[in-house]
């Protein structure tokens, strides 16, 4: 613990002065952000060490290799597993044709324009995402039906309250809704609501029909 607040202080040290003209934040509990000056974008700067996790005892694979990050506030770590998190959302975008991701990315653009205040971390977002079905995500070359299986699966989440507080991040190391909140799915849904029918008022217009869009 010693050498892991000491790390940061000189984390601190080292970033300020190899960054003059940049907002070097140290405020934070588990990271030391830095934006402005140089820098094209916002980048945070998280001190931790590598911790050897049961799996990663049992198989040897990297992957299960985790992190112990560091709450400078609390003087405590915080045992993290983010390349088994990874491995397991490739996984899952590998057996979805890669539609995993790519709504995953839709939900994450939406939620930065959307002019509501929705407080779903990428991460939730992923791990929401992923307790829908392989199948459901299997949608050819119709982007209007990958969007209508994505809503039905999130209005379920949000109707069946016992379904949703059940839902773990992939890695199941914490409930999804531990820290989400179903007022913040809400808005998410009504933002790809939207674009669900920006699509149809397009098919509309250019004489096709839903019908064929989804069914076809």
């Amino acid at each position: 613990m010693k050498d892991l607040c000491e790390l940061r202080e000189e984390c601190y040290s080292i970033l300020s002065s190899a960054f003059p003209a940049a907002d070097v934040d140290n405020s934070g509990a588990k990271s030391i952000g830095l934006q402005g000056g140089s820098l094209r974008r916002k980048v945070d700067v998280v001190p931790s060490n590598w911790y050897n996790t049961n799996l990663y005892n049992q198989t040897g694979e990297e992957y299960h290799r985790g992190v112990m990050v560091l709450d400078y506030h609390n003087k405590t770590r915080l045992a993290n597993t983010p390349f088994y998190h990874n491995k397991l959302l490739d996984d899952k975008d590998l057996h979805t044709a890669t539609n995993y991701k790519k709504i995953v990315r839709l939900l994450k653009t939406l939620k930065a324009d959307s002019d509501a205040k929705i407080n779903l971390s990428s991460y939730d977002i992923a791990a929401l995402m992923y307790h829908q079905d392989n199948s459901s995500y299997l949608v050819g070359q119709s982007p209007l039906r990958l969007i209508t299986n994505s809503l039905s699966f999130l209005q379920n989440v949000y109707d069946n309250q016992s379904y949703r507080t059940g839902l773990l991040v992939p890695d199941k190391s914490r409930a999804i809704f531990e820290r989400a909140t179903v007022d913040d799915l809400g808005l998410m849904i009504f933002e790809l609501v939207k674009v669900a029918q920006d699509i149809i008022n397009d098919l509309s217009a250019s004489g096709s029909t839903i019908y064929k869009e989804i069914i076809a």
